[in-house]
């Protein structure tokens, strides 16, 4: 009661809580007098502590007396509130008895998340991101991007993990195909399940293209006009190898604009032969290997191939030295060559000796099994002293055919299967010499051969104890064979 102006408060009852969810409820109040005085504001406070008043949350629900209903909203769950109704007149605020309420537990539901637009695209890699606005009443347990060639990529696909909880989060996406279109989503998982924001689509970037890593293999089977090396390619820098080998040169730092090979294409080992070199030069090598960025090179690798000229005399006992001696190319022997094993020995060939043009002394070949001619000496044309082949088994010709001069005596004797003397029609008379001695091989009967050196000879001619021994008059007249 108001002394000063007689006015009395409301009087006003609070109406029962009804329609609780976790967030709202419903209530009001009834104003039976308005005290003698205007009601100008109506309503329900609220909080949770005990006699609310209208400084606390409350609701205003219109003027005058009677009943009203208010709406409350923003409640939290799971929590016990204090109502009353209110009624202002000009005397004051009058309040209803006190009702107290429990809101209800808030039900979970999926969260809420959007996607991050994504930047930073490399060839492999990208950036994204998201943020989550609402954990759906339930803790996030899980968060981050998904991404995917096709449409509406989920966590099964490929994903990040990034931390827990609501708000914005950064992904890093790794492991991307080049030049590839993606599909991403971020996510976000609670008790309930997992929700995606929106799709964004993007696409990496090409690789980019350098030049290819490669090293320089060491340099092997050095000859005079011959070695082998090759290359390693480690790294295609990101564009198919389309030229590989090694290039080399008698000047510093080779190009492929100089000498080089071609060895196919692709990463890995590859194998060089190096051909058509100067004899005792000194050269330049390295590898190289071109992609569509251009052609890189290896290490550079100096080495000397061997000279030509063998200065002394060679010996040679079997058929591992006789190609031993032919992996050095040699195309001059300044002394003798001699192929005389101790006792009769086999040889399959004499490859080892076809790169020899010139004999600066002597020639023996003697006690060989298997040779059936001598045509692996294909370009020797000069020998400076003797030949002599002796004790020869399976000797059937001679086979000297580039042969032209010989500076001393030219022996034959004791070849049991030699039959003729074909592969001697270059050699020429020089001075008297050769002198020849064809003696005592068992089954010759062909000198046909030795026909145009006799044309113009005038050197001593010896022959006997053959199967047929022509003079030399029988073999220029023609009866060369019998």
């Amino acid at each position: 009661y108001d002394i000063v102006t007689n006015l009395l408060k409301p009087a006003v009852k609070s109406i029962q809580v009804l329609g609780v969810t976790f967030e709202t409820a419903t209530s009001g109040g009834n104003i039976t007098s308005d005290g003698g005085s205007e009601i100008i504001a109506r309503g329900v406070c609220w909080s949770t502590s005990n006699s609310p008043s209208i400084t606390d949350s409350k609701t205003t629900n219109g003027t005058g007396i009677g009943s009203f209903t208010s709406s409350l909203t923003g409640l939290l769950s799971n929590t016990t509130y204090y109502l009353r109704a209110y009624a202002t007149n000009n005397a004051g605020t009058s309040y209803g008895e006190e009702i107290d309420f429990t809101t209800n537990e808030a039900p979970v539901v999926l969260p809420i998340i959007t996607s991050e637009a994504i930047s930073e695209i490399s060839s492999t890699t990208a950036n994204s991101g998201g943020n989550v606005t609402s954990d759906g009443g339930s803790e996030i347990i899980a968060r981050g991007v998904c991404w995917s060639i096709s449409n509406l990529p989920s966590i099964a696909d490929s994903k990040t993990t990034d931390g827990t909880g609501t708000g914005d989060f950064t992904s890093s996406l790794i492991e991307l195909l080049p030049n590839t279109a993606y599909n991403l989503r971020a996510y976000a998982t609670n008790n309930t399940g997992t929700s995606y924001g929106e799709e964004i689509g993007f696409t990496t970037n090409e690789i980019p293209v350098v030049l290819p890593t490669i090293t320089s293999e060491t340099i092997s089977e050095i000859s005079s006009e011959t070695a082998t090396s090759g290359g390693n390619i480690t790294s295609d820098g990101g564009s198919e190898i389309i030229a590989r080998g090694v290039c080399w040169s008698i000047l510093n730092d080779p190009s492929i604009h100089d000498s080089k090979t071609t060895d196919g294409i692709g990463t890995g080992n590859f194998t060089s032969s190096l051909t058509e070199l100067l004899s005792n030069t000194t050269y330049y090598l390295r590898a190289y290997a071109t992609n569509k960025a251009g052609t890189s090179y290896g290490e550079e690798i100096s080495f000397t191939t061997r000279s030509n000229i063998y200065s002394g005399d060679v010996y040679l006992n079997n058929q591992q030295e006789v190609d031993d001696f032919g992996g050095m190319g040699y195309t001059t022997v300044t002394g003798d060559v001699v192929i005389e094993p101790s006792i009769p020995t086999t040889f399959s060939n004499l490859n080892g000796l076809s790169s020899l043009t010139s004999i600066g002394g002597s020639l023996f070949i003697a006690k060989t099994i298997g040779l059936q001619n001598l045509s692996d000496l294909k370009n020797l044309s000069e020998v400076g002293d003797d030949i002599r082949l002796s004790y020869n088994q399976g000797l059937t010709s001679i086979g000297l055919e580039s042969l032209s001069s010989v500076g001393n005596n030219f022996f034959i004797n004791f070849n049991e299967d030699l039959i003729d003397l074909e592969g001697l029609t270059k050699l020429k008379s020089n001075g008297g010499k050769p002198d020849l001695s064809i003696w005592s091989n068992g089954k010759l009967t062909d000198f046909c051969g030795i026909k145009p050196l006799l044309s113009d000879f005038t050197g001593v001619f010896s022959v006997m104890s053959n199967l047929y021994n022509p003079t030399q008059q029988d073999i220029v007249e023609g009866n060369c064979s019998q």
